[in-house]
């Protein structure tokens, strides 16, 4: 991760991202093998010090697969309910609540492996959860005056 994260001040995540919004699938496809190519020499001779070393056999490691057009495509423009020009969410029928803490608990000792959630929550979630509550109270008593 920290060596992706060093090459997003690169001009490979730029040029990635520019073909990725601008090409054709199969212009993209083409642009990907000369891609790969300086990502593969960016890994292994670290031109920018970027990296803090060189990395040769994790450059030999990227296929020549590397890098589906259409997930790209999908990461730098992703599907959304606004996606379609015709298609506008109904916000009035919105309801802000507040999150079920019980099924949240659940949540996350299944997804985290979170054993003392009452620590994690009083870290993470308690502050939020505070905020949305006197924000409901607040809307609340705006309606009623």
């Amino acid at each position: 991760m920290k060596k992706a994260l060093a090459l997003l001040s690169t001009d490979l995540a730029h040029s990635l991202y520019d073909a990725t919004v601008t090409l054709s699938k199969t212009q993209l496809a083409v642009f990907l093998t000369s891609w790969q190519e300086k990502l593969r020499n960016a890994l292994t001779l670290n031109p920018n010090n970027v990296l803090s070393a060189r990395y040769p056999s994790l450059a030999a490691k990227i296929s020549e697969d590397f890098l589906d057009p259409d997930v790209l495509r999908l990461y730098a423009r992703p599907i959304t309910s606004h996606t379609k020009k015709d298609y506008s969410p109904k916000t009035a029928e919105w309801v802000s609540k507040l999150p079920d803490t019980a099924a949240l608990t659940t949540l996350c000792q299944q997804l985290f492996r979170w054993v003392d959630v009452l620590d994690k929550f009083s870290r993470c979630v308690w502050d939020g959860q505070c905020i949305k509550e006197l924000a409901l109270v607040r809307s609340s008593t705006s309606s009623l005056a």
